[in-house]
């Protein structure tokens, strides 16, 4: 039976007599389906399943748990702006490298502290991760390896070696890059879809964009198609691109070791603007709002507008070699190898705060909107965003190879294992 056409948020939901039924139910049910809290079908009735689902959402986001949602009445409730506003990434997961195309490093989930380890995976060797779709895609120096998150069991493995830099997920297909050759695996299987062999080797992390995968070598950014591997444009400069590039609303930022920052089009490969930095760009580039970040040699910071290619605001650091921010609400948080943090504004490049760890940062980090989580050569910390002080460790003794955010928990690989951590 055809259902009722409501768009999500025009009308009050909530258990009734007889039971609510419309496309806005089905619409939240698909949401709290993706999210874990539904364990029913989604139907597009609101029953006693759903209503179980959003109360539970709704303690998790410290939310009064009604199990129902009031459009109108005496207080405002942010319920539904809460669940929207999850998914106003596409990219919900960790599918690429610092999250999403925008190189961001921020999960909009709510992460709360102490961080409690639910299941531990043992994966030969060296191990990197990402997570997508309810799944972890690690690899190692021998193969890849698909993992359901949520049982912790093998989908499938491929015996790969040579993996040059991040793998990344987009589209249900997984694209490893290897020396000179891009490879296009479907996630559920691990089948091949598609290859695509370049003349040189590849230089970057490919990087998956409004149905395109960017790929690039020493002296050129290509543009493929993500369904069929076709090439569909390329850039040919005079640079060398090491860094994986960041993209947003049309336009690819890229760094070279030239110094550069080109600005360059999504649809055609043209530069629209480029701009010379003080020092090699060797970590990717961030995107958040009209401002392209860059870090350039081991401690210089600039802010670019992404519209006229001109900097905003400049800014270096005393020490440290530092991995690109994770940037939230117009705040940059960086992490340098050495073991230093910094927090600059956004929009003026002023310093908010610096401190110091007592271990090696060994991965970028993620943000959340109360913390900032740090993998170093001695676990997990946890880092407060207003003062930058350590509020909590975990994993002690070991080196973070990797992180990521998956929902309402931390990934975290270290040699031999992944740990799921989780925030509720």
């Amino acid at each position: 039976m055809k259902l009722p056409e409501y768009g999500l948020g025009e009308r009050d939901l909530r258990k009734t007599k007889p039971l609510m039924r419309g496309t806005d139910v089905r619409k939240l049910q698909q949401y709290l389906k993706a999210l874990g809290f539904l364990k029913g079908r989604v139907d597009g009735i609101f029953g006693d399943e759903t209503e179980k689902a959003l109360k539970e959402f709704q303690r998790v986001n410290n939310l009064k748990p009604t199990g129902m949602w009031i459009r109108r009445g005496g207080s405002y409730d942010p319920t539904i702006d809460e669940i929207k506003g999850l998914f106003a990434d596409r990219y919900i997961d960790w599918q690429v490298y610092q999250k999403n195309p925008q190189h961001t490093g921020f999960t909009s989930f709510k992460i709360s502290l102490p961080l409690k380890e639910i299941r531990k995976i043992k994966i030969p060797g060296d191990v990197k991760i990402i997570a997508f779709n309810n799944r972890i895609l690690a690899w190692t120096p021998e193969g890849l390896y698909c993992i359901q998150s949520n049982s912790g069991r093998l989908s499938w493995k491929k015996e790969i070696k040579g993996i040059s830099h991040y793998p990344c997920a987009d589209n249900n297909s997984v694209f490893v890059p290897l020396e000179n050759e891009l490879t296009a695996l479907n996630i559920k299987k691990g089948s091949r879809l598609w290859s695509f062999t370049s003349d040189e080797e590849l230089t970057f992390s490919p990087l998956p964009f409004d149905g395109k995968i960017i790929i690039g070598t020493k002296g050129e950014i290509t543009a493929l198609d993500q369904l069929s591997g076709r090439k569909l444009w390329s850039y040919t400069g005079p640079d060398v691109f090491y860094s994986q590039p960041a993209a947003a609303d049309g336009l690819i930022a890229a760094g070279g070791y030239n110094r550069m920052v080109y600005g360059i089009s999504a649809d055609t490969g043209q530069v629209i603007w480029k701009i010379k930095c003080h020092d090699i760009i060797k970590d990717p580039p961030v995107i958040e709002k009209n401002r392209v970040y860059i870090t350039a040699g081991e401690r210089r910071f600039y802010s670019i507008n992404r519209e006229t290619g001109e900097f905003e605001w400049k800014a270096i650091m005393g020490r440290g070699d530092y991995f690109s921010p994770a940037v939230w609400n117009e705040k940059l948080f960086y992490s340098s190898r050495d073991g230093t943090l910094c927090s600059l504004d956004g929009e003026k490049g002023t310093v908010r705060w610096v401190c110091s760890l007592s271990a090696p940062v060994t991965a970028p980090p993620i943000i959340t909107k109360d913390n900032m989580l740090v993998g170093t050569e001695d676990g997990l910390k946890a880092i407060d965003l207003t003062e930058g002080k350590v509020q909590w460790e975990g994993l002690q003794g070991n080196k973070i190879n990797s992180i990521g955010a998956f929902k309402y928990s931390i990934i975290a690989s270290i040699s031999g294992y992944i740990f799921i951590l989780s925030g509720i």
